[in-house]
């Protein structure tokens, strides 16, 4: 009880300069249009907010502390950087099974407000059918395989991955390369979508942290498209189109914003040369009229 007592002072002496600062500020309104007033990273400095955190938690390690041993014996990453300008990382260890990923520089902070939600809604479609292999058919063989196949959004990125057995890792490439670059975004997969995202949302909003989470950051991001939902608003979603899903992909899904990683049982050279070949058809160069040329910075 002593203990926590006196962690409780040490920081309200360290959070004191700080709410001297913010007494007078405005608060801002749920996904108001007005921005607060914020300080600057001289102010809290100033202020000693900052530097009595560094101060308090930034100390020297004391002389007695040691390295885990297992941290130093870690298997290296290497990386090698393709042609088309497309990165490739892997992480060998020993066993049976291989995780294949494609992370993609093109989350949620990548769109404009009208076409907010749409990264999102291509992380559904690619899983729709594509040019080569109807829906059916991709399930079959990922199943037959024994693979976990999945994908997730975030405001900084998406990515596509794959569990798999080490004799399977070509197959799983083929798989994602497949998705990615021919898929077919029929228009009435579109419309069947919309249904179940609009659900989705439905359920996100009954959960107090996705709620507290987007409102912090509409908050703390207010100028910046980091500010915005993932799922994107209902009206997007309504209104999502195969030449909006389409032009997105022509803006983001390029080589360069890619990295194609493997951790497992994986040999580096070979899994390089297998990517290179999967994603040979990987556009290098941004297209259409969803192009961003500038990200506004995050404050």
């Amino acid at each position: 009880h002593a203990s926590y007592q006196s962690e409780m002072l040490r920081a309200r002496n360290l959070l004191a300069p700080l709410s001297r600062r913010v007494v007078g500020w405005a608060a801002p309104k749920r996904f108001s249009s007005s921005v607060a007033p914020t300080p600057s990273e001289e102010e809290l400095y100033a202020g000693g907010m900052l530097t009595g955190f560094r101060k308090t938690y930034c100390t020297p390690l004391p002389p007695s502390y040691q390295i885990d041993p297992a941290l130093l014996s870690l298997p290296p990453t290497k990386v090698t950087t393709l042609s088309n300008g497309m990165r490739v990382a892997t992480e060998t260890t020993p066993g049976h099974s291989v995780s294949v990923g494609v992370f993609i520089n093109s989350g949620s902070r990548y769109e404009t407000e009208d076409s907010n939600g749409s990264a999102h809604f291509l992380e559904h479609m690619f899983f729709k059918g594509s040019k080569n292999r109807s829906q059916s058919e991709l399930e079959t063989r990922t199943e037959n395989m024994g693979c976990r196949l999945n994908a997730y959004t975030s405001r900084e990125q998406t990515v596509y991955y794959a569990n798999v057995l080490k004799e399977d890792v070509g197959e799983a490439l083929n798989t994602l390369s497949e998705m990615l670059l021919n898929s077919n975004f029929d228009p009435q997969a579109i419309e069947r979508e919309k249904r179940t995202i609009l659900q989705e949302m439905e359920e996100v909003e009954k959960v107090q942290e996705e709620v507290v989470f987007d409102n912090l950051h509409y908050t703390a991001y207010q100028t910046s498209p980091l500010g915005r939902t993932i799922l994107g608003s209902e009206q997007n979603i309504k209104e999502m189109t195969r030449d909006r899903i389409i032009n997105y992909i022509q803006a983001n899904y390029i080589a360069s914003r890619m990295v194609v990683v493997a951790a497992g049982n994986v040999n580096h050279e070979e899994f390089a040369n297998m990517v290179d070949k999967a994603f040979a058809a990987c556009p290098t160069t941004p297209t259409g009229p969803s192009v961003i040329t500038d990200i506004l910075p995050a404050h």
